[in-house]
């Protein structure tokens, strides 16, 4: 009897995987804008909004005439944030926080006062994020334990914070940015390897624990990009056939990616065959890809964001 269930339910899987892969080859073919969602009055909270990817992410959804709640622990970087989405709408919804993600109680105590007083957070994107560029024999104890804080175990406090009211109301949205470097070992970026690693590793689990809990109205979504012109990165080096993306390119394909209901996102497209050949290939196969595209090379010049 054990193994005609099996049997079953084995039938039943590899017909679920074939309709998955028809049904994502349909939905590649769809025009994106059959397939957008309205974020209209949404409540959009993003970490580490006070510069690069973060703050320009804030200026796509201010266009969309979403809410907007901003954290960083650099306020100024915030107040420039605010008043640039105001260009786009003078009467914006916005409101700005002063937060460090890696505290917990901190952002509890934040979240709490969010839910009281402004109300349901419909998205949350874990943006928040920092880079040594250090060797592993550089690296001391302060930067590892900062990049895997920053980088993944915020994403513990943050979802704690605010998955209880999405599960509630099986309605929601959590968007980590993650990094190819969370796929691929890079030369000079051990730590920030490692921590991106890791919240891939949250992502993946959290979405399957929303999916055992049959909370089908909440979405994830990873964004796996190579490096972003945003001035975290400056001084890295890269080659035609995987060059750096310039932030307008990553922030409109991750707001593509969000308002879709991706589950994941590679940024340049590219990349998408870099994980089937991790597996696919002899290990030291992937290196030699990784040495024709320098991408072993490319911390060497690093120098980072002043």
């Amino acid at each position: 009897m054990e193994c005609l269930i099996f049997t079953v339910q084995f039938l039943k899987t590899i017909v679920l995987v074939i309709f998955s892969i028809f049904r994502a080859i349909v939905i590649f073919f769809i025009p994106t804008r059959c397939r957008i969602k309205d974020v209209t009055n949404k409540l959009v909270l993003i970490t580490g909004a006070g510069s690069g990817l973060g703050a320009a992410l804030a200026v796509r959804f201010a266009k969309r005439k979403s809410k907007l709640i901003l954290w960083d622990i650099n306020t100024d970087g915030l107040k420039a944030t605010m008043e640039e989405c105001r260009k786009y709408q003078s009467e914006l919804f916005i409101h700005t926080f002063k937060v460090d993600v890696t505290n917990r109680t901190q952002v509890l105590e934040v979240a709490d006062k969010i839910k009281n007083e402004i109300g349901f957070v419909d998205i949350l994107i874990n943006n928040a994020g920092i880079v040594s560029g250090k060797s592993i024999l550089e690296l001391d104890e302060a930067t590892v334990f900062r990049s895997f804080n920053v980088n993944a175990i915020s994403h513990f406090w943050t979802v704690q914070a605010f998955l209880p009211e999405m599960f509630a109301k099986n309605s929601g949205h959590i968007v980590s940015i993650s990094s190819l470097a969370g796929c691929f070992g890079i030369n000079k970026l051990s730590d920030y390897c490692a921590s991106k690693f890791a919240a891939i590793g949250f992502q993946e689990s959290l979405e399957s624990e929303i999916r055992a809990a049959k909370k089908f109205g909440i979405q994830c979504l990873t964004v796996c990009p190579f490096y972003i012109n945003t001035g975290m990165f400056d001084g890295v080096k890269s080659q035609p056939l995987l060059h750096i993306l310039e932030l307008e390119y990553a922030t409109k394909k991750i707001e593509t990616a969000i308002l879709s209901n991706y589950s994941i996102l590679y940024m340049p497209r590219i990349t998408y065959l870099f994980s089937p050949l991790k597996y696919m290939l002899p290990q030291k196969g992937m290196l030699y890809i990784i040495n024709l595209l320098k991408v072993d090379q490319s911390m060497d010049s690093f120098v980072g964001r002043k």
